[in-house]
């Protein structure tokens, strides 16, 4: 699993640190934490290796 943020936070320019994902021939999902910043970048669905989603909720 790929994650696009560190604690309750989507890390800041996640769509560059995601650009280089598509270079690894592996299986993963991406991270993604409730309420946090996200745009799908168009390219991610088009990845053979691409396996969806996690989100992570968060106890406010």
């Amino acid at each position: 699993m790929i994650q696009t943020y560190q604690g309750r936070r989507t890390i800041p320019e996640y769509a560059a640190y995601l650009s280089r994902i598509g270079r690894l021939a592996l299986l993963f999902r991406i991270g993604l934490v409730q309420g946090g910043d996200w745009e799908a970048p168009a390219y991610l669905a088009k990845n053979s290796w691409f396996r969806g989603y996690v989100v992570f909720l968060t106890n406010r």
